[in-house]
């Protein structure tokens, strides 16, 4: 009998872990449905590149990467092949995608927010980036008391439907400007390059990719030392799922600690010559869990 011994400890072991499974389903509907369907849905942004966009006909980014590494690991977990779904969102609709359930999860550019956090969940951070001004080289920001004064009475753009709005109001008292409101990262680096607007606010990462696509013309532009916000970056998940989002910061925590992040932010963005700055290294080294920096 000592020779079924080995056999009845495995036994155990896979009885042991199917219990874990259960009852790790029984208490996440997110997991329920995923087990029933065979899938997870990622919701991608078409416009966010270096992190989450659509070209030659493929989802790709380092979010998204990171992404499909999180279903892989659900796999492993769940004891069940898993397939991945892409469906597109945007900014107007990220959210709401979410939390009805449409998307498992959000593989975008979103900045944690505490506005945003009374809507959805946020994963540990996938990256930290910086708010700031993008101008041309001959517009001199700086030029008085204010650090922006050499704005007052000019218009400045910001992207619809992100936090970038209130930031202004917030860094601009004292500072009369006129806001213009645009639809893509493209629309407000143009709006610069033209002449209607003075200054352009995005996030630093997003300007450096908006700055590649008008070629030559970068070369007139400059992105501001100084810096509006902080905006750490995560992926987006159903409020109150406590046991998803376990299993989301696990698969994480294994990428950033086993070298798989690094090797995705290299291969995305440092060896396609993006600045990386040190916040973003400090996350690889270890991610923070999602704090917002603001409304």
């Amino acid at each position: 009998m000592e020779f079924l011994r080995p056999l009845l400890l495995l036994l155990l072991c896979l009885v042991s872990e199917a219990r874990v499974t259960t009852t790790a389903i029984s208490d996440s509907a997110t997991l329920k449905r995923i087990m029933e369907s065979g899938t997870v849905k990622i919701g991608y942004r078409s416009d966010a590149k270096p992190f989450s966009y659509f070209e030659n006909g493929k989802v790709q980014g380092y979010v998204v990467d990171l992404c499909k590494q999180i279903v892989d690991d659900l796999s492993l977990e769940l004891q069940k092949p898993l397939q991945t779904v892409t469906v597109e969102v945007n900014r107007q609709n990220r959210l709401s995608m979410v939390a009805s359930g449409q998307i498992d999860l959000e593989c975008g550019s979103t900045t944690v927010t505490s506005n945003r956090q009374r809507d959805i969940a946020f994963s540990l951070n996938t990256y930290v980036t910086s708010t700031r001004l993008l101008t041309r080289k001959s517009t001199q920001i700086n030029n008085g008391d204010h650090r922006f004064a050499g704005l007052n009475g000019g218009t400045i753009a910001v992207t619809a439907n992100t936090p970038h709005e209130s930031q202004l109001a917030l860094f601009m008292q004292g500072i009369d400007y006129k806001l213009l409101r645009v639809n893509s990262i493209a629309e407000g680096v143009n709006a610069v390059l033209t002449g209607k607007a003075q200054a352009y606010v995005q996030d630093d990462i997003l300007l450096q990719d908006g700055l590649r696509a008008i070629g030559s013309a970068a070369k007139e532009m400059a992105i501001s030392s100084d810096y509006l916000s902080v905006e750490p970056y995560s992926i987006g998940l159903v409020r109150g799922d406590t046991r998803f989002l376990t299993l989301v910061n696990k698969s994480l925590r294994k990428q950033f600690s086993g070298g798989y992040a690094d090797n995705r932010l290299s291969y995305w963005l440092r060896d396609r010559g993006y600045a990386v700055n040190n916040l973003a290294e400090q996350n690889l080294r270890s991610p923070a869990t999602a704090i917002a920096m603001h409304d």
